[in-house]
């Protein structure tokens, strides 16, 4: 049997192995389940990401021509 493995390491040589990296943003999990057992679809992930794409684009929102496309 052959096993492919990959090894990361950051700019500075050190290895992500058993470390990992610090998230640029920090998003809390929020899937609890209801009280029938189910889990809630609270998709925080994907709400943070929305909102800081929003975010970002946001300038170029602004300028005319990006209203006029946006609003079709």
């Amino acid at each position: 049997m052959r096993l492919t493995t990959a090894h990361f390491y950051s700019p500075t040589g050190k290895p992500y192995s058993r470390v990992g990296v610090k998230p640029d943003l920090q998003v809390q999990e929020t899937a609890r389940p209801d009280s029938a057992g189910r889990f809630l679809n609270n998709d925080a992930p994907l709400a943070t990401a929305i909102h800081e794409a929003r975010h970002a684009l946001e300038p170029a929102i602004t300028q005319p021509v990006a209203r006029r496309i946006l609003s079709r």
